[in-house]
């Protein structure tokens, strides 16, 4: 017989049912912002409690995403993490990346230049 899958999951990595999980994302808006270039970029670290690996290694419960707003408030960056402590860590080691103006340079370049959508 096979494991069954667990899909939900508290902040310290541990199982829970769903309906205990909206009760805890509902009081539990764990996050992580910090805001860089005088707000053109957003680094935000939050708890997500569903597993996004589905079922494929370590559950992935804490996601990181980096918005900038000189590329219509889009996602430029996104990570996830299995635990608070490897998402504190890599919050920072994004924050650090994306303080780097050569990192927001080429992000503009390969977004807007490079990558152009034609519709």
């Amino acid at each position: 017989m096979k494991k069954r899958y667990a899909m939900y999951y508290n902040t310290d990595g541990k199982p829970m049912t769903m309906l205990k999980w909206a009760k805890a994302f509902e009081k539990n808006r764990w996050q992580i912002r910090t805001v860089l270039w005088r707000g053109t970029i957003v680094v935000s670290t939050v708890w997500l409690g569903i597993d996004h690996s589905f079922g494929m290694g370590k559950p992935l419960i804490f996601e990181s995403m980096v918005f900038c707003k000189l590329c219509d408030g889009l996602e430029a960056d996104m990570e996830r993490y299995s635990s608070k402590r490897s998402a504190q860590r890599h919050h920072s080691i994004l924050v650090k990346k994306w303080r780097n103006p050569f990192q927001l340079m080429w992000h503009i370049i390969n977004t807007h230049i490079l990558h152009r959508q034609v519709y």
